[in-house]
């Protein structure tokens, strides 16, 4: 694989953003490259990296595209030749092509990292997530306080709200010690693509955050994906009772239950 591409997969996984590696595991004489070469497919479509050009290659970055949307490895076969099965390359042959995404695993975005914050974490380490903290308290956003493996956003949590590589794999906990913060943090994220949008609070709370944000010009039906009050009604009180409901929420929405939970319109 040309160094390039490593790098910039590596680049990838160090910003948490999504892409397909697309491998040739399989190729009879006359393909135009030979097994094992890879190339990078991003969710725009762009690539680094080739297998041939032409029709072939194009077919395979639309397939790499819904694989980076997706998330889910696939493995393709192809007929190049000119047969009434083939694509009509001139080069003929027969080739199979798996790619992969570089990220399988789901991202949580936990903002927040007191009490509840890490219960959650200390769950959601077992349910295959990339892991996130943001919080600008450096006493409780440390390694000593998360030393399971994830990434900390120390700093002002408006801005990392701004920053976060959020997109339709990315699961979003707003729950920090103010509720000015959470608001703030409500507005950088409500528009953006994401999975699972949560925050916790009463209905009160939640109601003078959607009157708050509408009057600031955010469009009323973007609060019909939310989930607020965050979690499953359990009757939930400690920390972890509440990081449970949470996630059970979570994965709720993950399993395609969607349309059974509670939403801010209903309560």
């Amino acid at each position: 694989m040309d160094l390039l591409i490593y790098q910039k997969i590596n680049q990838l996984l160090q910003e948490q953003k999504q892409g397909a590696v697309a491998t040739i595991i399989d190729a009879t004489p006359g393909t135009p490259r030979k097994v094992g070469t890879k190339f990078l497919i991003l969710p725009d479509g762009s690539i680094e990296g080739t297998i041939g050009g032409g029709k072939f290659e194009q077919q395979i970055i639309e397939e790499g595209v819904k694989v980076c949307q997706t998330g889910e490895p696939i493995l393709i076969n192809k007929d190049l030749s000119r047969s009434s099965k083939g694509i009509g390359a001139v080069c003929g042959g027969q080739v199979s092509i798996f790619i992969e995404p570089i990220f399988t695993s789901k991202k949580l975005f936990i903002f927040g990292g007191g009490h509840v914050g890490k219960a959650i974490a200390r769950m959601a380490q077992y349910l295959d997530f990339s892991l996130n903290i943001v919080d600008d308290r450096e006493e409780w956003a440390n390694k000593e306080n998360y030393p399971m493996n994830c990434r900390l956003w120390l700093g002002d949590m408006t801005q990392s709200a701004k920053e976060i590589p959020a997109d339709k794999n990315s699961f979003i906990i707003i729950l920090t010690y103010s509720w000015q913060a959470d608001e703030a943090i409500l507005k950088e994220l409500i528009q953006k693509d994401y999975a699972y949008l949560g925050i916790i609070g009463s209905k009160t709370k939640v109601l003078t955050h959607k009157k708050n944000l509408v009057d600031a010009g955010i469009p009323e039906e973007a609060f019909e994906r939310i989930h607020a009050p965050i979690g499953l009604p359990i009757g939930a009180y400690s920390p972890s009772e509440i990081a449970v409901s949470i996630l059970g929420e979570i994965i709720a929405v993950m399993k395609g239950k969607r349309k059974e939970l509670p939403y801010l319109s209903k309560k």
